[in-house]
């Protein structure tokens, strides 16, 4: 669990030496865009990681989680720096790779010594504009519930705070596999899921006979055939349930 943390981690500071140095590194992509003139400036880039839970859901919300950590100033800090963040840290992954309970025990450990927001778009509101505009849409209420501004955003490839053509936020790199890679973006990713999963929680007794709480609001078997039977909710992603409504008639 160690190691994972420290992976993250020092993705993320090559990350930062890699963009003071004005040299993107070659492990790295997806950092050959245009970004502010940062040179010389390793011990005070600020990152902001992105990351979203419940895209493919056919119930309850898109929810998109925002982390910023206080990285060591670089490669060349002190190793207390790093075993600091590594102990509260450890076993961080990518959500998916994680159990509920380990998942909640570092959701806890984040939000204790990060900066962080949430924000969530509706299922009509996903309805109304497709999931790839409601997925910014809750990304930019997440961003704005940030207490700092940094400099860069790291983002889960497809996932961005741009729209109807205006600037918003800082400027943005875009990683492949960013929540199984970069530090931030993984914590981002546990934030979202235990975000939206206590919301699915929350939704089962007003809407029983779903089972939101056992699948969170997904297509699994039992889930379909719940819809089937009751047809969608008010809280279902109608364009989402269209094929399962199409089969049933």
């Amino acid at each position: 669990m160690v190691d994972r943390v420290t992976e993250l981690l020092d993705f993320d500071l090559a990350l930062v030496d890699s963009i003071a140095g004005g040299r993107p590194a070659s492990s790295l992509e997806e950092v050959a865009v245009c970004l502010p003139d940062l040179k010389g400036t390793a011990g005070s880039i600020r990152f902001v990681g992105f990351d979203e839970a419940g895209r493919g859901a056919l119930a309850g919300p898109v929810a998109v989680a925002c982390v910023h950590l206080d990285l060591p100033s670089g490669r060349g800090s002190s190793e207390l720096d790093r075993e600091a963040i590594v102990s509260v840290l450890a076993g961080l992954d990518d959500s998916k790779r994680l159990t509920p309970r380990r998942r909640g025990a570092l959701y806890e450990a984040i939000v204790s010594v990060a900066d962080w927001g949430i924000g969530c778009a509706s299922a009509s509101e996903i309805d109304r504009w497709g999931i790839v505009r409601a997925c910014r849409i809750a990304a930019r209420r997440a961003y704005a519930k940030m207490p700092v501004t940094p400099d860069l955003g790291l983002f889960d490839r497809g996932l961005s705070l741009a729209g109807e053509g205006t600037a918003v936020g800082p400027a943005e790199i875009q990683i492949t596999h960013g929540d199984a890679r970069s530090l931030h973006v993984s914590a981002a990713s546990i934030v979202a899921k235990v975000g939206r999963d206590a919301i699915m929680e929350n939704l089962d007794p007003r809407f029983p006979g779903y089972g939101l709480s056992r699948h969170k609001g997904y297509g699994t078997a039992t889930h379909r055939d719940a819809i089937r039977r009751l047809g969608p909710s008010i809280v279902h992603r109608r364009s989402f349930c269209a094929r399962i409504e199409s089969a049933e008639s």
